[in-house]
């Protein structure tokens, strides 16, 4: 009990304290999912995962995109059930844009090259192929490959063919280099041409080709014993084709695994034109 100076109880102890129960309810708030789901993960480079001898390979493989990169690994094998498209971020064909497309091609080639066994095109984006061409050896067939960029360098590196399969590649950028290997398995016809740039053949690889025509920016050569000059087109059978086209920039080819390609220096080349330029002068 408390009382004050006067006698006057402030607080008796035997008061009921309690607070007054008041009934209790429970509200449900409802939970709504976010109007707008985060950004997926993007990556600068479209990768497809590096394959080895156990994996199944592909074929009508479509890799497209707009500014991304493409590197990565595949095994093609015309026989093989027809592929799922590849993950990408956007479908565009650098082969379809009228500013960066290039004159359509007769015949059986274009006809081939229509359905390809894979496809791989970036608008501005490069492109690093390292490509196998697989199968049974006791079934011949023709793989169908197209590689093209609008505005960046291209890397193809078949590294592999397999007896009584045959390839016909076609590579071609608008602005950029293009460096294309091929195994010695390789048997055919092969044609690289550049209008503003050169055209070269590496060391190893020329000295077992046959020539049929070399200017500074248009070379054509042949391989093994699969192509004729008089038959250089995708009509012969048991040959492999190839054809690298640069709009603006250099064209080369050599052998997987052998010839080597290293990117001359801008700074390093532009002193030596400088230099040069200074000798002539004086």
């Amino acid at each position: 009990m408390i009382v004050d100076r006067k006698g006057t109880v402030l607080l008796d102890d035997s008061s009921d304290l309690r607070e007054p129960d008041f009934p209790q309810r429970e509200i449900d708030f409802p939970q709504r999912e976010p109007d707008i789901a985060p950004p997926a993960y993007s990556d600068a480079t479209v990768a497809e995962p590096s394959t080895s001898d156990g994996d199944n390979p592909v074929n009508g493989l479509i890799v497209a995109t707009g500014y991304e990169n493409i590197n990565g690994t595949w095994r093609l094998d015309p026989f093989a059930p027809p592929s799922t498209p590849s993950l990408m971020t956007a479908i565009v064909s650098a082969t379809n844009d009228r500013r960066g497309a290039r004159r359509p091609r007769d015949g059986a080639f274009s006809a081939a090259l229509a359905s390809p066994t894979a496809s791989f095109s970036s608008q501005y984006g490069s492109i690093k192929a390292r490509l196998a061409v697989v199968g049974n050896p006791a079934h011949p067939a023709r793989a169908a490959v197209k590689v093209a960029s609008r505005h960046s360098n291209i890397n193809v590196d078949l590294f592999e063919k397999t007896a009584s399969k045959f390839v016909d590649l076609d590579v071609y950028t608008g602005r950029g280099d293009v460096l294309v290997m091929i195994p010695r398995s390789y048997s055919g016809v092969i044609n690289l041409s550049s209008r503003h740039g050169h055209a070269s053949v590496l060391p190893y690889l020329s000295t077992t080709v046959r020539v049929v025509k070399a200017t500074s920016g248009e070379v054509a050569i042949i391989v093994g014993d699969g192509g004729q000059p008089e038959a250089a087109g995708p009509s012969t059978q048991l040959a492999d084709h190839l054809h690298i086209h640069s709009r603006h920039g250099n064209v080369m080819v050599g052998f997987s695994g052998e010839d080597e390609y290293s990117p001359p220096d801008g700074k390093l080349a532009m002193v030596k034109r400088m230099l040069s330029q200074k000798l002539v002068k004086t």
